[in-house]
């Protein structure tokens, strides 16, 4: 599955929303929103190749990830999205083309 379906770089919340929805996985665009907003540290909207990173390989890290995700602001269901997101895109080889 290739997320960035633009070739742009970044994963826009449109591709991060299908992608979700690929997964099933049931956010509401405000958690999606939330959770591209929790991501992405240069504030620019969308998830770079390293800020897609932190989710890709959580799987391998799952520990670091959810001590990231314990320490932010984030709602509990953003952060079992995020999880269940890392889990699925692991298993599932998500590809990003940096």
């Amino acid at each position: 599955m290739e997320m960035d379906s633009d070739g742009s770089g970044a994963i826009s919340f449109d591709e991060f929303k299908v992608a979700i929805e690929t997964f099933q996985i049931n956010m509401t665009d405000n958690e999606v929103a939330g959770l591209i907003k929790l991501l992405d540290t240069n504030g620019d909207g969308e998830l770079s190749f390293d800020e897609f990173s932190q989710i890709a390989k959580a799987e391998i890290e799952m520990l670091d990830f959810e001590d990231m995700l314990t320490n932010t602001q984030a709602d509990s269901g953003t952060i079992n999205a995020a999880k269940e997101i890392a889990v699925n895109a692991a298993h599932a080889g998500v590809r990003f083309t940096r």
